[in-house]
């Protein structure tokens, strides 16, 4: 293997600088939801699955632009709770420097415990940055932002969102690695006007396993703490397992 020549390690050495800010406030994000795990008055247990499928727009091998095609399908409450739907569409351009900007179109339908449902369409800007080290460690960051409308609901809700992601290989197996993250969720308009702050963090670890060039698998346990306007703090405790495909 070649050695990374000395302005290599400078590079590197510049970029994890104003990186270390950034891993630290994972660590401690990461954290954070152990406390209000112990404080909130109603938890539940589910699984979440999402696939996903990424591949280039265009017949040119050096297009900066791709397509994104993605389904989840969540269920609470030992799976007698709520059930929850999401089909997206979206397209991303890559920038230089690890930078992407992305958007897209979502179409999330919920049915209820207390009977009925509820269905959102969701409009979405984001911004995501990644950079791997010379340990082949990846980190990530994301902004997201959201425009919310619902079909029983006057107006549109706006929410922020951003994600911090740390990939990190095992020594021994190739196609193995942990995988940590942290997203906190920001309300900055109600229609209503009552504008809640954060009101949901989801923390993540699990275990990303590469099935092929094309596919991996992630599995893991997701703590997703939603705090309730009036009312009791919940936490799901959710076995999540995601596929991805790209072409």
């Amino acid at each position: 293997m070649r050695r990374p020549t000395r302005c290599h390690k400078t590079v590197t050495l510049r970029v994890m600088r104003p990186l270390a800010p950034w891993i630290a406030r994972l660590a401690l994000l990461g954290s954070l939801f152990a406390t209000p795990s112990a404080l909130a008055r109603e938890h539940n247990h589910g699984a979440w699955l999402t696939a996903g499928l990424k591949g280039p727009i265009g017949r040119s091998e050096d297009t900066r632009w791709n397509y994104v095609l993605h389904g989840e399908y969540r269920a609470y409450d030992a799976f007698d709770g709520l059930r929850y739907s999401v089909m997206r569409v979206g397209a991303g351009y890559r920038l230089d420097h690890g930078f992407s900007l992305l958007g897209g179109l979502d179409r999330h339908h919920s049915r209820l415990v207390a009977g009925g449902s509820l269905t959102e369409v969701r409009l979405w800007q984001a911004v995501q940055w990644k950079h791997r080290f010379d340990n082949d460690w990846s980190f990530s960051a994301r902004a997201r932002i959201e425009q919310r409308d619902f079909d029983k609901r006057d107006g549109t809700y706006w929410r922020f969102r951003t994600k911090l992601g740390l990939d990190i290989p095992f020594s021994t197996r190739d196609n193995l690695a942990w995988v940590l993250s942290v997203e906190p969720f920001f309300q900055v308009h109600n229609p209503n006007g009552s504008n809640a702050g954060m009101n949901q963090v989801r923390s993540f670890v699990g275990l990303n396993i590469d099935t092929g060039e094309h596919a991996s698998v992630e599995v893991g346990y997701l703590n997703q703490y939603g705090r309730v306007r009036d009312g009791a703090d919940i936490i799901n405790h959710m076995l999540q397992v995601n596929l991805r495909f790209s072409q």
